[in-house]
């Protein structure tokens, strides 16, 4: 192919009234109008299909921190109703020492008066700041951002008592199985962007790129995590349902090795693809051009010999 291209160009280079040169202006507008479209479709489609491949990345994992968030706010009213159990055993006057509720799926229990004494049921307590917030708060749902954070659950008894749940962490977050492959949820309060659940997350690196850049629909960035690059799509949930007017920010991280694996993909054999199919029209062209062409070059040939006075062989 290649002594046919340079045959070509030699014989454009020598003249356009031969026939090499009208062949080779032939393989030229062939190249013009079918490969170069070609190659240009094929780096907007690459560019394109990028862009959409990227974008789908991005909202398949804004979609799982979604799922997330209000898998956590089922477990908080689950935690909820069972805190309700609870109260009305604690006014009974009944022991709970034997609850499975209390012994599987709570950290702490306590019973906080409106004059502020606090009685110990299981588990210990809290910081002083936290369960002074809890003795004045009218919500059903208050947290601190301290490390470890601690989420806490209300229920006013029937005699104006507040009844205070502290859930175990695996109770709240759920376990990393149940979370996409690669996937890590992390729970920031909205307000002050305090960490109350990020496991192997970029904590810090997570809150500044959340401060000043929240959108209403969600945030998406890139985040450096031990692991390398990953990509992390931060949505709000909002907690109106435990009378709280505060929400929290669930963000999910992803490895950009996995996130991005189809487009990774993709890039790696679209580039080739189209090279192949530019290839494949350059050689069928070339191939049509010299069968169309040999004719030509035959009565040209013939001509010079005329032109010597050689009128041996018959032109074919």
């Amino acid at each position: 192919m290649r002594s046919r291209l340079r045959a070509l160009f030699e014989g454009a280079r020598a003249g356009t009234g031969t026939p090499r040169g009208f062949a080779a202006r032939v393989l030229a507008a062939l190249l013009l109008v079918g490969v170069l479209p070609t190659l240009v479709v094929g780096v907007a489609g690459f560019l394109t299909v990028s862009t959409h491949l990227t974008a789908s990345a991005r909202a398949a994992l804004q979609a799982s921190g979604r799922h997330y968030g209000q898998a956590v706010a089922q477990r908080l009213e689950q935690s909820q109703q069972g805190l309700r159990a609870l109260g009305r055993e604690v006014l009974a006057g009944r022991s709970l020492d034997g609850s499975a509720m209390l012994a599987d799926r709570m950290e702490a229990l306590f019973v906080i008066d409106d004059a502020g004494s606090v009685r110990q049921l299981a588990g210990g307590l809290p910081r002083p700041a936290l369960v002074e917030r809890l003795r004045t708060s009218r919500a059903q749902l208050a947290w601190d951002g301290d490390r470890p954070a601690h989420v806490a659950l209300l229920h006013r008894m029937g005699d104006g008592r507040r009844l205070v749940a502290i859930p175990r962490a695996e109770t709240l977050w759920g376990d990393v199985d149940t979370l996409p492959y690669g996937m890590q949820g992390c729970a920031l309060a909205a307000r002050s962007l305090a960490p109350l659940h990020c496991p192997g997350a970029a904590t810090r690196e997570i809150v500044e790129r959340l401060t000043g850049d929240m959108q209403p629909d969600g945030a998406h960035f890139e985040a450096t995590a031990a692991g390398g690059e990953s990509l992390a799509a931060a949505s709000e949930l909002f907690l109106g349902r435990f009378q709280t007017d505060q929400s929290w920010l669930i963000v999910a991280t992803l490895p950009e090795d996995i996130a991005l694996r189809a487009v990774r993909s993709f890039r790696e054999f679209f580039p080739g693809l189209v090279l192949l199919v530019a290839l494949c029209t350059t050689m069928l062209g070339l191939r049509e051009v010299r069968r169309r062409t040999a004719a030509l070059e035959r009565l040209g040939a013939a001509t010079e010999r005329i032109t010597r006075s050689d009128f041996g062989p018959d032109i074919d």
